[in-house]
């Protein structure tokens, strides 16, 4: 995948998590391998949104919980980039609990391998 297209979709997810969490909250990043793919996840404290957005409105363009803050296309983007790289994003929400989203991505374990043999 393109470094520049990953590094927007991670920044998008982050400034999500910051504009959704107040003073006082906490936002995580945690980088993990899971069956073969590279897991990106950013859980957060904040509002949350309710489960009907997440599954109906949060990847439509021009929709958004931010109000005038907000345009409604960084998700969408997010995910079409990731689909684009044969990934995929999971989100997981609650209201007053905040938002865990999920960056999934698969991992060339030929090349990693390759990678890691050179370097010994």
């Amino acid at each position: 995948m393109d470094r520049e297209k990953l590094a927007m979709a991670v920044t998008h997810a982050i400034r999500n998590a910051q504009d959704a969490t107040p003073a006082g909250g906490t936002i995580q990043v945690t980088v993990s391998e899971r069956e073969g793919r590279a897991a990106i996840e950013i859980r957060d404290t904040g509002s949350g949104m309710e489960a009907s957005f997440v599954r109906d409105q949060l990847f439509k363009p021009f929709a958004s919980t931010k109000g005038a803050r907000g345009m409604g296309i960084g998700a969408y983007q997010m995910r079409e980039t990731l689909r684009a790289a044969g990934g995929s994003i999971d989100v997981e929400s609650a209201v007053g609990q905040g938002t865990s989203v999920r960056l999934l991505l698969p991992i060339d374990m030929r090349r990693a391998a390759a990678e890691r043999q050179s370097v010994a």
